[in-house]
């Protein structure tokens, strides 16, 4: 690893890769508690971005590769469910 201008460590494109593909699941599992309530996807996003934030501050692990996974991950399921809801496979309840 190798420090930026700024002296932050910057991660080697293989690692930030397998960083951003192991948070999408997590964004995926999100998508699906909307059938469950609306107001646990604000709290799982919430959760995730404040336990990324701390982390990155105590261990200054670059905590956005994973963030941006798990937002790739929310917006991959956003779609699908949104294409499950226009063919009427799946429908949001209520």
């Amino acid at each position: 690893m190798r420090k930026t201008i700024r002296g932050k460590v910057e991660l080697p494109v293989g690692q930030r890769a397998a960083r951003l593909l192991m948070h999408v699941p997590a964004g995926l599992i999100t998508c699906l508690a909307v059938y469950i309530h609306w107001s646990l996807v604000l709290a799982f996003f919430g959760a995730f971005t404040i336990y990324e934030i701390n982390e990155d501050r105590h261990i200054e692990d670059r905590a956005f590769h994973d963030i941006l996974g798990y937002v790739f991950g929310l917006g991959i399921g956003i779609i699908i469910l949104f294409c499950l809801g226009v063919m009427g496979i799946w429908k949001i309840q209520g």
